[in-house]
């Protein structure tokens, strides 16, 4: 569920026409309940009152439904309204109560005249416009952010697809070139090894390109066949280790998130006999996220590099989700850390 905050409305100027909108509703209560004593000192009292009574419902409607929206951030949309009418109900209808006792016990009014039950409805209906004026704002305001989030998804997706597409020859060239040197090196269970975990990171990426996440189980799987290619290269010069509980594998990731921070720090770090790369991925936050870190040893010279993989990361989950990528350097270590999304979620 969306993450709703009705007191954070960024509407230029809301605080002007809310009070506008309070000063206005008290007149118009003022005149409708005392039109006849219009020109006297006691209408400005009723003024006066009527103002601080339109505040306290205006206020109080608007906190009542960002509580609301606090207990019951996982509600959707109508079940979210139906609680939301139930509490502002309930605060009118409490808030009147507590102005009938003061209108009989502090300022001795007649019985006789006070009209509770006309009151009440009366302040639910100007206090239920209120709240869907609100609702209404806000969510307007969502679905125009949510429309250029989508935009701007789409358009990443575009560029990463017209990326990808500039680094491919011919797939299915590659695909028959890889599976004719599968026969030639049959002999050797190490080469053969190592163009079997290439061509199914080939295939992955381009089954991957049009989605926005994976199970976790199956970017694990394919980063499992990045290390083995990388350690025929490295040997035991690169040290990654995988500790994740299997119960989060159906739990997912963008796709290649994981296997491109293992690729920075090979790009970034010395990689060495001397000083040997350690990257360790392993669950954190009570199981809500994946943890990819590795011992710091800049190189001075860095491999090329487009300079755009973390930053990559950080943007699409900045469009999956309001949780954060964080990023931690110290003078041992960098670390990333990626929150786990639910393959269920609809993005």
């Amino acid at each position: 569920m969306e993450n709703r905050n009705f007191l954070k409305i960024k509407a230029k100027n809301e605080w002007l026409y809310r009070w506008l909108g309070i000063v206005s509703l008290g007149l118009f209560l003022s005149v409708m309940f005392d039109a006849e004593d219009i020109f006297s000192k006691k209408f400005v009292l009723t003024v006066v009152i009527s103002i601080i009574q339109s505040a306290i419902f205006w206020h109080g409607t608007m906190l009542a439904t960002y509580l609301v929206e606090k207990l019951a951030k996982r509600l959707n949309f109508l079940v979210f309204l139906m609680v939301n009418f139930v509490v502002v109900g309930l605060y009118v209808y409490s808030v009147c109560l507590f102005f009938r006792y003061l209108y009989i016990n502090i300022y001795h009014g007649d019985m006789s005249q006070y009209n509770f039950t006309g009151s009440f409805l009366l302040s639910l209906f100007i206090t239920y416009f209120i709240s869907a004026v609100y609702v209404a704002i806000y969510y307007f305001n969502e679905y125009k952010q949510n429309m250029i989030k989508a935009e701007k998804l789409e358009t990443a997706n575009i560029e990463a697809r017209f990326e990808m597409l500039k680094t491919q020859i011919n797939p299915h060239f590659l695909f028959n070139s890889l599976n004719t040197l599968m026969n030639l090196v049959e002999e050797n269970s190490t080469a053969l090894r190592y163009t079997e975990s290439l061509s199914e990171f080939m295939r992955y990426l381009l089954q991957s390109k049009e989605k926005k996440v994976v199970a976790l189980a199956d970017e694990l799987h394919i980063v499992r066949g990045y290390v083995f290619m990388q350690k025929i290269r490295f040997e035991e010069k690169l040290d990654v280790s995988i500790t994740i509980n299997s119960d989060l594998f159906e739990m997912a990731v963008p796709p290649l998130s994981i296997q491109m921070l293992i690729e920075n720090a090979i790009k970034h770090n010395i990689v060495s006999a001397q000083k040997p790369l350690k990257v360790e991925i392993f669950e954190s936050c009570n199981k809500a996220c994946v943890v990819i870190r590795n011992n710091l040893q800049p190189r001075i010279e860095h491999e090329p590099s487009a300079g755009v993989g973390l930053q990559n990361i950080v943007n699409r989950y900045s469009y999956l989700t309001n949780n954060k990528v964080v990023i931690n350097r110290t003078d041992d270590y960098f670390s990333v850390q990626i929150p786990l999304l639910s393959t269920e979620t609809k993005y």
